[in-house]
């Protein structure tokens, strides 16, 4: 049968056990002498350089926040600026189109006037030229009818012969 010494392989022998703890020794001592001091020194350099970089971090997330929230006032004001100047452009439009059309309806105004003027005065310069041609035509029938007084129906076919030149 098998002889298995179950006590000896739970329970090391105790010549092993101390060559075992002695070499965990002197790795613990030549750790703790030789890389303990630059592991240490290592880690906190590290762990400086990355409280550095998170500060760093913070302070241009900062820095971002206050220029967007100062784009964003700028913004704000260069929208109500534009606005401002769009309503002095709708405002000086509308100024301008109510000159120009006071203007154009005043020139208007006066254009008719003289128009209504000179229609007058050639209607009253025809009024005075038909006038005269009519005083013109009497003296010339009168004229005709003392040449030819002979009867009245002569007075009358001379007359309305004079008229029929006088017309054409």
């Amino acid at each position: 049968m098998i002889d298995i010494d179950i006590m000896g392989k739970l329970f090391p022998d105790l010549r092993t056990m101390l060559v075992q703890l002695s070499a965990t020794g002197v790795l613990f001592y030549a750790f703790k002498r030789y890389l303990w001091k630059p592991v240490s020194e290592y880690l906190e350099k590290r762990a400086v350089h990355s409280q550095q970089q998170i500060e760093e971090a913070r302070i241009l997330k900062d820095e971002a926040e206050q220029s967007k929230e100062q784009a964003i006032a700028e913004l704000r004001h260069a929208s109500a600026e534009a606005v401002k100047i769009i309503e002095r452009g709708v405002s000086e439009g509308k100024r301008i189109k109510d000159t120009l059309v006071s203007d154009a309806r005043r020139e208007a105004q006066q254009k008719l006037d003289a128009a209504r003027r000179q229609i007058e005065a050639e209607r009253l310069s025809m009024e005075k030229e038909i006038h005269r041609e009519i005083v013109d035509v009497a003296l010339l029938a009168a004229g005709k009818l003392m040449e030819e007084r002979i009867n009245e129906t002569s007075d009358r076919l001379a007359v309305e012969k004079f008229v029929k030149e006088a017309v054409n």
